[in-house]
């Protein structure tokens, strides 16, 4: 089932809403009321269990997800 968070020190608003599961494999859409420049292809402060992108820096290589 879906579920909310409100964190009532910033009124930030995080939800998550599982789409599906089995086996081991799971998939979900999560909406971060605060993430409105994130890496989504969805819309603003969405993302979902599979967004991840690299992150080139002058030495290193980070995974975001």
């Amino acid at each position: 089932a879906p579920f909310t968070v409100v964190n009532l020190a910033n009124g930030n608003l995080f939800t998550s809403i599982p789409i599906v599961s089995w086996e081991g494999v799971s998939f979900a859409l999560y909406h971060n009321n605060f993430d409105s420049a994130g890496m989504s292809t969805l819309s603003s402060g969405w993302t979902h269990s599979y967004s991840a992108s690299l992150s080139f820096g002058d030495d290193q290589i980070t995974f975001l997800r």
